[in-house]
């Protein structure tokens, strides 16, 4: 919520992602590689950070590991598609590769951006997209922690309320309308009941629908 308020979003740091091969995700049998290796991973978290994104809501393991045991929020973006990437899942660590073959010449800039988005394939759960951020002075800062701001890149489209949630969904509507307008919807979620699944809990659909109704009609709400 107050992500909302404020129109914003946390930007992630990779060494506090919960894959512990963020950015290691390599066949690295050399030694002489290995320090260098986490080296660089160390000063590229420094300079970057990232916004990480699902596909797909319904799973209800995302629901489980990131929305608070199903009684969290989940918010709804369109995207640019200039700015998202979505991760590749494989089985195998990929080969590490210099520029040109040569070590003195550093990583290899493509090997890099698809280091950057390679995870072990039993994360495909997640069905994952990233925008990668730069961080600097641009961004605000709050208790350590860098937030990117929402725009027309990144503009909120839906706010669903999970399962086990026990906010007020009339309290979030209202405010939720009173920032964004017709922009975003807001709804409630349930648990499916013939498949293992988060939906939308048809009442929530309605009463939003009903809203936007009398929004289009002229009343107030």
């Amino acid at each position: 919520m107050d992500d909302i308020e404020h129109r914003r979003i946390r930007v992630s740091r990779f060494r506090d992602l919960n894959d512990p091969f963020e950015l290691l995700a390599v066949n690295n049998e050399e030694m002489k590689f290995r320090r260098g290796l986490r080296s660089w991973r160390d000063k590229f978290d420094k300079a970057y950070g990232l916004l990480c994104f699902s596909r797909d809501w319904h799973n209800p393991v995302l629901w489980s590991h990131y929305a608070d045991k199903h009684r969290g929020v989940c918010l709804g973006f369109d995207l640019s598609k200039a700015l998202i990437r979505r991760v590749s899942y494989v089985s195998k660590r990929i080969p590490l590769r210099f520029e040109n073959d040569d070590t003195a010449r550093g990583l290899d800039k493509d090997f890099v951006q698809r280091l950057l988005l390679t995870k072990y394939e039993h994360w495909r759960y997640e069905d994952e997209a990233r925008i990668l951020v730069k961080l600097s002075s641009k961004l605000s800062r709050e208790n350590g922690s860098y937030f990117f701001p929402f725009s027309r890149k990144l503009v909120l489209r839906d706010v669903i309320l999970g399962p086990l949630s026990e906010l007020s969904i009339d309290r979030v509507r209202q405010d939720v309308r009173s920032a964004y307008g017709k922009a975003a919807s807001v709804t409630q979620a349930r648990l499916a009941f013939k498949r293992f699944a988060v939906v939308y809990d048809e009442r929530s659909v309605r009463i939003e629908n009903a809203y936007r109704r009398a929004e289009v009609g002229g009343a107030t709400t």
